[in-house]
């Protein structure tokens, strides 16, 4: 029973490989989540193959799983071993007193050393600073002395409701909600986020300088990014983000096949394997902006503390 059970499961993932590259049809395939058959009838197949190997007493058939189960929880046992260094390297270098600042009477601008990372890195922007952590306004330029755009909050009414241009500045409505039938979108009255490129900052602002970030490879999956702040009475400060992930426990080795060619049939199929990482995105207390305002002793604000005395409509 065993052996049919591991049989129809190895042909099974045969089956949700060869399926996925069938052109057109193998992209609806794997929308559907057929590659993802193959994590669960690989572990099922070798399962079932150990249970087998016991009943039927050949002992060969034993190998395999030992093998596969062993050899994986060795290696994610490495896997969990790198994460566990990173993550404790990161805290030993951000265990650093609060950045001395009044951001009452010293500007903050944000600068970018590379921009071919910002897909991987959590982005910072002065629009950040200023609706979510309180600061009257913040710039961002290509580096320190530089053009930058300046983000400030006015608190006057926008020239008109949403979004729009005056002049050489763009502006934009503050608003909450939209998101279901009970919660419509509504739009503080008195109040305007506005945005102006080629502005020149402030002399002695507080500089973070965000560098390239690095993806990892092999056994961890992630990013590492570190953050320069600099100010023009204290030594430069450098926090590192560090938001990375092991491999799981239970071995998920996904197999399929992506299809390249469009509605154009004569095009190569990429078929891979790979095994599936738990998620890094989203840790909470290890993205750039988390670290940042930590450093600078700023506190996140729900959009009603930010404007305690708004009228919304």
């Amino acid at each position: 029973m065993f052996r049919s059970i591991w049989v129809f499961c190895l042909i099974g993932t045969v089956v949700a490989v060869l399926v996925t590259a069938i052109p057109i049809l193998g992209i609806l395939f794997a929308i559907m989540g057929v590659p993802y058959l193959s994590i669960i009838l690989t572990n099922a197949g070798f399962v079932a193959m150990a249970v087998d190997a016991m009943t039927s007493r050949q002992q060969l058939l034993l190998l395999p799983p030992l093998l596969w189960f062993g050899g994986y929880t060795l290696v994610a046992s490495i896997s969990h071993a790198e994460v566990a260094a990173l993550r404790h390297a990161a805290a030993v270098q951000n265990a650093h007193e609060p950045v001395r600042w009044n951001h009452a009477t010293q500007p903050l601008l944000i600068t970018k050393v590379d921009t071919s990372s910002e897909n991987l890195a959590s982005d910072i922007t002065p629009e950040d600073f200023v609706k979510t952590y309180g600061l009257d306004e913040a710039y961002q330029g290509a580096f320190a002395d530089a053009p930058a755009t300046r983000v400030w909050l006015d608190h006057q009414p926008c020239p008109k409701r949403g979004a729009g241009m005056a002049g050489s500045a763009q502006y934009h409505g503050i608003n909450r909600g939209g998101y279901t039938r009970k919660s419509p979108m509504e739009w503080a009255d008195g109040v305007c986020l506005w945005f102006q490129g080629k502005a020149i900052p402030p002399p002695g602002a507080l500089v973070v300088a965000l560098a390239s970030a690095h993806e990892f490879s092999g056994l961890v999956s992630g990013i590492e990014q570190d953050v320069t702040i600099s100010g023009p009475d204290q030594p430069a400060y450098t926090v590192r983000a560090v938001q990375v992930a092991p491999l799981p426990w239970v071995p998920m080795l996904m197999m399929g096949c992506q299809y390249r060619g469009g509605l154009d049939i004569n095009m190569d199929t990429d078929c891979h394997a790979e095994f599936v990482f738990t998620s890094w995105r989203d840790q909470v207390g290890t993205t750039p902006i988390e670290l940042v305002t930590k450093a600078l002793k700023l506190n996140a604000l729900t959009i009603e503390q930010r404007l305690p005395g708004a009228i919304w409509r």
